[in-house]
């Protein structure tokens, strides 16, 4: 279900709004979430070390984004 949506959130994005680039941030210890967004065509793009604080700890980021062109020819 998270892919679909995800991929009806790129559509909107690139055909209605005509977007160049979406990119995002996730937690790095969620591999669950990185994994749908790569089987969506993400890309990882670089890690923001320890930028957020969840649980009184800090944590990486990793930041992920797909251009126009790459998820046509997906």
């Amino acid at each position: 279900m998270g892919t679909d949506a995800t991929r009806a959130i790129l559509r909107h994005a690139f055909g209605d709004l005509n977007l160049h680039r979406v990119f995002l941030h996730v937690l790095t210890t969620n591999t669950a979430a990185i994994r749908m967004y790569e089987k969506t065509g993400f890309t990882r793009e670089g890690t923001l070390r320890q930028a957020a604080f969840k649980n009184g700890t800090y944590q990486d980021l990793m930041v992920m984004g797909i251009l126009n062109p790459e998820f046509a020819r997906t």
